[in-house]
């Protein structure tokens, strides 16, 4: 009797076995001991286009007229995810990446606190910074200079429970452009996209002295 129980005990383990291994797929990866967190960084942007705010005053009153212009060979939003990639690097208390298809992640689904859930990433990333641009472009007068601006919502969440660690729901970042926009235009938009990343640099190094004063999940 006692020998036929071993086939038994053994048949047990084995799907014991076979049962955790199930179990662990679906799990977030651990961070190794002495390993960086690594936390990821998603882009929406509202409209892809370039959003001209014209002001032209009056003697009683301001007029303003707002009209889109494309900007040829030139992606914001992936400008926008490579400087906010770079800039942060320099902050060590996280490893940071870009988002890819795998992660599955709609940064526009994941603004709502109120939905959000906790989020597994293949690579057992600890925080997903989401970037909701709400509308870019530039500010056209005729009594000054042009500016340039960004107008974004910022939030970092906390895959583990899904819960907000930070966030900017108005961030309204304001450069001038070295020149008028129409001439900028000139030579493929050339001097007009060489602003635009001047001004991306100094809003996402805003950004980052913002999270540098964050508490980050280890």
């Amino acid at each position: 009797m006692t020998a036929r129980l071993f086939p038994s005990i053994a048949r047990s383990v084995a799907w014991l076995v076979l049962a955790l291994v199930a179990l662990g797929a679906g799990t977030t990866a651990p961070v190794a001991a002495g390993e960086t967190p690594k936390a990821v960084i998603t882009v929406k942007l509202e409209s892809p286009e370039f959003l001209v705010n014209i002001m032209k005053y009056r003697v009683l009153f301001l007029k303003t007229e707002r009209k889109f212009i494309p900007l040829s060979g030139y992606d914001f939003g992936a400008a926008l995810a490579d400087e906010l990639l770079n800039v942060l690097a320099e902050d060590s208390r996280l490893e940071w990446r870009l988002t890819t298809e795998a992660d599955g992640l709609d940064a526009g689904k994941l603004w709502n606190d109120s939905t959000r859930r906790r989020l597994e990433l293949a690579d057992g990333a600890k925080a997903v910074l989401l970037v909701d641009v709400i509308e870019y472009g530039a500010f056209v007068t005729d009594l000054g200079k042009d500016k340039f601006f960004v107008h974004a919502g910022l939030k970092l969440v906390d895959t583990s429970t899904g819960k907000r660690i930070w966030q900017k729901k108005h961030f309204l970042r304001r450069s001038d452009l070295e020149g008028k926009l129409d001439a900028l235009q000139a030579d493929e938009q050339k001097g007009l996209k060489l602003g635009i990343n001047a001004a991306l640099e100094e809003f996402c190094r805003e950004t980052a002295a913002e999270l540098k004063k964050v508490a980050v999940p280890q």
